[in-house]
């Protein structure tokens, strides 16, 4: 399996940017490709909370289902896919840097 690692670095505070990026219904505002997203668990997000959604990839349409993983506020953000075409494993790490957030993403 190939793993991609690239980092970002945001001017908001850790907190803020971490709230957004674990929201799946504000994915669609940042994350290329995909269409639509909906958590479809009960309660807070955290271990094992599920999300839906939909993306475009090589021109088809693509639905699944992902799986929190990993959950540490503010650090520490995983998922795995529950369903859906082929399989995916990817996270977040969150840390303050520089008076904004510095992002990594790992896929």
């Amino acid at each position: 399996m190939v793993k991609v690692e690239t980092s970002v670095m945001i001017n908001r505070p850790i907190a803020e940017v971490f709230e957004f990026v674990v929201n799946p219904e504000s994915g669609p505002q940042w994350e290329s490709g995909l269409l639509e997203a909906r958590k479809t668990s009960k309660g807070p997000m955290g271990v094992g909370a599920t999300w839906q959604e939909v993306r475009q990839f090589l021109g088809r349409r693509i639905e699944s289902t992902d799986e929190v993983t990993e959950y540490e506020p503010n650090k520490k953000f995983s998922f795995k896919s529950a369903s859906g075409p082929f399989p995916v494993e990817g996270g977040y790490t969150f840390e303050s840097a520089n008076g904004g957030t510095r992002v990594t993403i790992v896929g």
